[in-house]
């Protein structure tokens, strides 16, 4: 296989044992980390989680940034700073990209231009956009569609009873998602084992773990969707079955026939599924950096769209303030994104040193951050969650 699939050890290690199960780290991680990358060439036979791919091909007519070797005195003075913070941070990629224009990309081995990487939780945002697709694409699907309409394994679960609106906005009043689980809730230890029956089966595991949150203020009452923000990988993970309906491999088409033609990728993107097909949409999708950039950059141009298409819509909507992030009331260990004040479809919004940033988030310090009115994106993939504030500091003072 060409493309050195980042994907495994990633999703291998990372959408597994930290972003989602939270488990032990394994004997084999790196030193300054869980490895962001996949040696082998068959990586699948190096995946920990269902082992099996959707795999989407290059376009034929992939996304061109501007290219130019000159930089200017300011462009110069940013390449410095951004060395500074490549070189003291565990950042095993990074890109800064101002008016199309690629300023900096940089690589720790044996990461390189061709690794695909695993985006984490930014996966949910992609998730997101492929939902927007599908509501634009006359499919019957709308944000006031309930899960339980669109596919019966939702019936029964709290997810299934909120409307696809909720579950992108984390607010389907299901069990809340805790930092020490991974954004699964505090009963969902058996979730990383090969043991457990919705290990590689989406449906029983929202069945097991589609229960409703009991009030704060009365509890032997149960939360209502939309009363309240708390992010879990359960509300995402229903959208991959909502899209899907009776078949499991349609929230891939949506993906594959309709968002990512528009992107442009110039390389294989790659998704999970498990063993009905349906797509893993919570931690699962796969790009290289410069791909990465590439769907950032979409989001931008969308963003400054002027056309009031339905998809530039849902896109402007998606990366608004559509629920505010109270999780902290919840206690320390339900507090998720405490660096934003919102959340939108699938973007973190709101964030604490540029307010009108908006952020793809991802366990381990995978960030892309986007200002709209400056043009300009940054791509940070890391090993691990250190000096996060020097992140979002450098981003802010760009």
């Amino acid at each position: 296989m060409k493309y050195k699939l980042a994907y495994f050890c990633t999703l291998l290690t990372a959408v597994l044992f930290t972003s989602v199960f939270a488990q032990r780290v394994p004997d084999d991680a790196s030193p300054n980390g869980i490895q962001n990358f996949c040696a082998a060439e068959n990586c699948v036979a190096g995946l920990w989680m269902y082992k099996r791919l959707y795999k989407t091909e290059p376009s034929q007519l992939p996304y061109n940034f501007i290219q130019s070797n000159d930089l200017n005195f300011s462009e110069r003075l940013l390449v410095n700073k951004a060395n500074a913070l490549f070189q003291s941070n565990p950042i095993i990629s990074m890109m800064l990209i101002e008016k199309n224009k690629i300023i900096f990309e940089k690589y720790k081995e044996p990461i390189n231009s061709s690794t695909a990487l695993a985006g984490f939780s930014m996966t949910k945002t992609v998730t997101s956009m492929t939902v927007g697709q599908a509501i634009c694409s006359d499919s019957g699907i709308k944000l006031e569609s309930k899960g339980n309409e669109l596919n019966k394994n939702l019936i029964g679960t709290a997810q299934g009873n909120s409307t696809i609106q909720q579950l992108l906005t984390m607010t389907s009043g299901g069990l809340r998602g805790t930092l020490s689980m991974g954004a699964w809730p505090k009963n969902g230890g058996q979730i990383g084992s090969t043991s457990y029956r919705g290990y590689k089966n989406i449906p029983i595991l929202i069945k097991d773990y589609g229960q409703r949150e009991a009030s704060l203020e009365k509890l032997d009452e149960y939360l209502k969707p939309g009363e309240e923000f708390s992010y879990k990988n359960t509300d995402t993970i229903a959208l991959s079955l909502a899209l899907s309906g009776e078949n499991p491999q349609k929230f891939n088409e949506y993906f594959n026939e309709k968002l990512a033609p528009l992107i442009g990728f110039e390389n294989p993107v790659y998704w999970v599924h498990d063993e009905n097909g349906y797509t893993y949409t919570s931690t699962s999708f796969h790009a290289t950096m410069k791909d990465w950039g590439r769907l950032a950059q979409f989001v931008l141009n969308k963003l400054n769209d002027l056309e009031k298409s339905c998809y530039s819509n849902y896109i402007k909507a998606a990366a608004t303030t559509q629920v505010k992030n109270y999780s902290n009331r919840h206690g320390k260990d339900f507090y998720s994104g405490e660096g934003f004040g919102g959340y939108g479809y699938g973007f973190w919004t709101e964030n604490k040193m540029k307010s009108n940033a908006i952020y793809l988030v991802g366990a381990r310090g995978q960030r892309i951050a986007i200002d709209k009115n400056g043009q300009k994106i940054m791509i940070i993939f890391s090993t691990d969650e250190k000096d996060l504030g020097s992140i979002y500091s450098f981003f802010n003072s760009w």
